[in-house]
C-alpha cells in the first residue's frame, strides 16, 4: 500500500527511490519514533498532511543494520531523501517488502 500510495513509480528491486520528485504524490517521510501497533512494533515516518506510514522493525534497515530502538541511527524529524525496496518473501518480514534507508538519505 504505502509504495502504490507515495512512491507509484517504485518498484521492490532493490534501487534507491528518491522522494520529492516530479513523481512523487506526497513530501518527504520524517521519522516519528518507534510505534507499537497491532501487528507488533514498527517505525512510524509522517509525510505531512495526515500522512503517515508504519514499517515493521523487521522490514526495516538503515546503513544495512535493523534499526535499534535505543540506538542513535534515527531521531523523531529525521528527513529521508531515498528509500529503496526489495522483495522479501522469507517468514522475517512482514507484509514481503523490505525497507533500506542509505545513512547519506538521512537529513
Amino acid at each position: 500500500e504505502f509504495m502504490a500510495e507515495i512512491v507509484p513509480y517504485a518498484s521492490a528491486d532493490g534501487h534507491r527511490q528518491v522522494f520529492r520528485t516530479e513523481r512523487s504524490t506526497r513530501s518527504k517521510p520524517c521519522y516519528v519514533g518507534v510505534e507499537e501497533t497491532g501487528s507488533g512494533i514498527a517505525h512510524r515516518f509522517e509525510f505531512g498532511y495526515g500522512w503517515f506510514v508504519d514499517i515493521p522493525a523487521e522490514a526495516l534497515t538503515v546503513g544495512g543494520e535493523r534499526v535499534d530502538p535505543e540506538g542513535l541511527t534515527l531521531f523523531h524529524g529525521d528527513c529521508v531523501e531515498a528509500m529503496a525496496f526489495t522483495a522479501d518473501e522469507s517468514d522475517e518480514v512482514p507484509g514481503g517488502i523490505a525497507v533500506s534507508i542509505a545513512l547519506a538519505d538521512i537529513r
